[in-house]
Order: structure tokens, then sequence, then C-alpha cells
């Protein structure tokens, strides 16, 4: 989860036309951290720094993760990279409080995201940038 001030970072997913945020699944090879940054650069084009555990639902893990590029809270749309636009209609900045349950991917899920964006430390996260 990328928190940027009072916003999530989320992609809206073409098949579904629901939000969520950037992640897959890995293998059993590969670790949790590793999947959410490949997956966010898949999705986003964003080289994320994966930070630290914030909880996980019986379909995903969640890390406070800071993005490297140059991304501010001001662009509050960013450009889809060519390979991911069979699968992402949009990235976006979004205030996850302001979304319904229907226009999240995984509905049930939307709750449990907003406990974890609201415990996310906007300093921790820049700490995480700088380091």
């Amino acid at each position: 989860m990328i928190r940027m001030g009072p916003s999530l970072l989320v992609i809206r997913h073409r098949l579904t036309d629901t939000w969520d945020v950037p992640g897959g699944r890995g293998d059993d090879e590969t670790s949790a951290q590793c999947t959410a940054h490949r997956e966010t650069f898949e999705e986003t084009g964003l080289n994320v720094l994966v930070g630290p555990f914030l909880g996980s639902s019986e379909t995903a893990h969640f890390y406070a993760c800071s993005q490297q590029s140059g991304f501010t809270e001001q662009d509050m749309e960013l450009s889809i990279p060519i390979w991911a636009n069979t699968e992402v209609s949009r990235i976006a900045l979004k205030d996850p409080f302001e979304l319904h349950p229907n226009e999240w991917r995984f509905g049930d899920q939307l709750i449990m995201v907003r406990t974890l964006f609201s415990n996310i430390d906007i300093e921790e996260s820049d700490n995480i940038k700088n380091e």
C-alpha cells in the first residue's frame, strides 16, 4: 500500500472495473515482499521500496510501501505502462474512505484496507524512502 498524504495509490482493473491496490500472487520460491515489489511494478511501472508488514487477509498480505519515482500527490493520475494495458485501466490516488465496497475489487477487504491505510505513518513512509 502506498499512502501519499490523504490518498492511497490504487489501480482500476480493466475486467472488473473495480479499484484495488497493486498486488498479485507469488510462488513458493518468492517472498511476499518481493511479490509486492514485482506486482506493483508490473501494474503501475513504479519502483517501490517495500516497508513494514501491515497485515493480511485470506487472500492478501499488505505492506507499507514508498514509491521511488517522483510521482506526487499533486499528480493524482499516473500513465499506465504499455505492458499493463490489458489488466489496468487507471492508476490514481484515491481517498479509501470515499470508495464504496461495490467499487472495490474485493469489497469485504475495503474495511481492512481503510484500517491499514490509517495505520500507515506518513512520516514513517517518508523515512522508508530516505533510508
